[in-house]
Parts: C-alpha cells; structure tokens; sequence
C-alpha cells in the first residue's frame, strides 16, 4: 500500500483504489494546466481506514511523512493539511476545514488524527456510514491576500475576480469584505466594485484569527493591475487548456508571487455580464447562482438552533454559517437567499451542486424579510418580492 502519494499531473488514481474528490482532482488539474502550484502529497484514505480500526498508524507511515514534510518545506514557508471527504451520494469538498501554517511533524500528526476525528463527527451527525477519507499535504506561501475566480469562455469570455485580505476563505464562507473586479480576455477591467475591507482572516493551524486591516488598505483595491493581468492570464490560460469554464483559487505573498491551489472545472456555468444587469423595482436583489422561480415561505436561518423549524418547500435567508451545519437542511430548501457574499462562496458552490435555486449577497433580505412571509423567488433574474407585488 502506498500509504502517502505524491501528486503529479499524471497521477494514479488506481494507487488510492480510485478514490477521488474535487480538491485532489482540481490539484490534479492544475498541475496539468502549468499554473503555479504548491508541491503537495495526498495521506492515501487507506490510512484513515487503518486508524480508524486500530487507532494508530500503519507501519512506516512516520517515516514516509517525514520524508514528504522535509520535501515540502524545502521549498514552501508552510505545510496546509486539507481534507478530501467523499460519501455515497454527493462529495461535499467544504464539508471539512483545512490546517494552515504546520510545520513540525508532532503538529502535523496531531492534526492528521484532529482531521479523521472531525470526519467521524461529520458522518455520525449527517448519518452518513460509508465515506472515504483522504489528506492532502500541500506546501503554502504566507499570503497577504487571497481570492477566488471563475473564468467564462463562453457566451461572455470573461473573467470575475472575488479578492480580499488575508485568507480567502472571507470569500467562500460567504462574507462581506471583498472586492469584485470582471475583466475580459484582453485584461481591460469592465467593472470593478471596491469595498470597505475592515477585516481579514488569518491562521494558526485550524484556528481562525479575524484581524483588523490597517486604515489605509480598508478602501483600497485588494489587488494591483500587475496582479490583475497575471491572474486573468492563468485563468484565461486554465480555460482554454481545458476547454472549460473554469474555478481558481489563489493566494498571493508579499513579493506579488501568486500561487493557484486549485482548479476545478465548471462546464455549464455562466458568469453574468454586469453591463447588462436589468434593473428591477424588486423589494430584494441579488446576484443569481442558480435559476429557478419559487412561491414560497420564507424562514431565517442565523444560528444551529433554527435549522429544526426548516419544512420541506422553505426559502431560507441564510446567515453565514458552517457548512457541515447547513447540510442536514440542505434538501429540505426550495430556495436559499443571502445577505452576504458572491458566487464563489461555499454555500453558493452547495447549492449550484444540489441544483437549488440561489440568490446571494442581496445585502438586506433578512432586514426585509421576517420568518413566514410568503414571497416570490426568481432565481434567474435574482429578484425576491412579496405575492402581489408588482416586479416591473
């Protein structure tokens, strides 16, 4: 058994019995397309089977990781453990958090054993009793900024840039804070909207730090023009390599160097051209995610303790939350709205997945909206009004 595999763009997958789920597929992919990328090695989800039978590691394992840190950190400032957790029925890639800034072996073990506990934990309280667990050691760069895009070589043959200080994750855990920027093939920026930054987050292992940012970047562009093209660029790049629309994370140090973790492709995903967003005299607007036009009640979701008044058919204005608290409801919404966040967040990628109608960042709708009113939801359109209202 080969108990931890380097990844490479011709990987074996036969090695790991087939198992696969987006992050080691969009590593993969990445590595294939020539962007930058981190070293990084996947713990086979063999190992996990192992432990989870006899608590403790197969013979040799310490070794073999030793060999893949030492491997790591000769060329990165810091080792990410992130998790690939795959279950029959759906692959939930944002079900699991990742370990940042590891680097001594005892840390990393200790977090490889937190990773398998946590997994547990997810799959008893969702139910789930057949999964796969694998970890990916990836080698990271201290960003100073991160971001998600998604490039459209379709229709639209555009690129739309979420970017903001600190870890991205700000991004796809669905919060406010973040600068947009949509720029075309020949890096002419069509639109970019720049918001007040107040907060970023930082990390020590699991543990997620919110940090102020300093006053004088709280209104300027997360990213330069320097950055813009060159992310554009590998976008653009990654698209057309792949013949597919295409999702890019990325963070970006000090020095400007930047650094892509993962690519997945996006075939049939659109990307909304902002200059040709219709005006509407809606009671609520957002940036739409997934189409489909709903009547239904509406129910406030902001903390764990309100998931148990979800009924089959409800439209749920979701605070950001956890995702692992989400998904017990997730098949219960006819619709999910949010106040916060864009189309790279965790929760619009859950819901694009499960094919559920999806408004995001409307910025008031639960201001507006009160548990029990009963809307109309045009997912297509990203507009939210009241039975009777006239939508113009």
């Amino acid at each position: 058994m080969d108990q931890i595999i380097k990844i490479t763009p011709d990987f074996d997958y036969s090695k790991v019995d087939n198992f696969r789920t987006k992050k080691l597929e969009g590593h993969v992919t990445i590595l294939k397309t020539g962007l930058p990328v981190a070293d990084a090695y996947l713990i086979n989800p063999s190992v996990y089977s192992f432990w989870k039978n006899k608590e403790s590691f197969p013979e040799n394992f310490h070794e073999k990781l030793e060999e893949s840190i030492n491997d790591i950190l000769t060329k990165f400032q810091s080792i990410t453990l992130r998790t690939c957790f795959r279950f029959d029925g759906f692959e939930n890639p944002r079900a699991l958090p990742a370990w940042r800034k590891l680097k001594k072996k005892e840390r990393i073990l200790e977090s490889i054993i937190e990773a398998y506990k946590k997994g547990q934990e997810i799959a008893k309280k969702n139910k789930i009793s057949n999964y796969g667990l694998g970890l990916i050691l990836m080698g990271r760069v201290d960003g100073i900024k991160g971001g998600v895009m998604i490039v459209d070589i379709g229709k639209e043959n555009l690129c739309m840039i979420d970017s903001c200080w600190g870890d991205n994750l700000l991004i796809t855990d669905g919060e406010s804070g973040f600068d947009t920027f949509w720029v075309d093939e020949d890096l002419k920026i069509i639109k970019e909207e720049i918001r007040e930054k107040k907060y970023g987050y930082f990390f020590n292992g699991i543990e997620k730090v919110k940090k102020s940012i300093d006053e004088s970047k709280v209104l300027v562009p997360s990213l330069n023009d320097q950055e813009i093209r060159k992310l554009v660029e590998y976008g653009f790049k990654g698209a057309k390599f792949h013949d597919s629309n295409v999702e890019i994370e990325f963070l970006i140090g000090e020095d400007s160097k930047i650094e892509a973790y993962e690519l997945q492709l996006k075939h049939g995903f659109k990307l909304e051209n902002p200059k040709l967003k219709r005006k509407s005299n809606s009671l609520v607007e957002g940036t739409s995610v997934f189409p489909g036009k709903i009547t239904g009640n509406v129910k406030i979701i902001e903390k764990e303790e309100h998931l148990s008044k979800v009924n089959k058919g409800d439209i749920l204005i979701v605070i950001p939350m956890d995702i692992p608290t989400f998904l017990p409801v997730v098949d219960k919404a006819a619709a999910i709205i949010t106040d916060s966040g864009g189309i790279t967040s965790h929760l619009a990628t859950i819901a694009r997945e499960f094919k559920i109608p999806c408004i995001v960042g409307t910025e008031n709708a639960s201001k507006i909206l009160k548990d029990g009113d009963r809307i109309i939801f045009d997912g297509g359109r990203g507009t939210i009004s009241t039975v009777g209202q006239n939508e113009g």
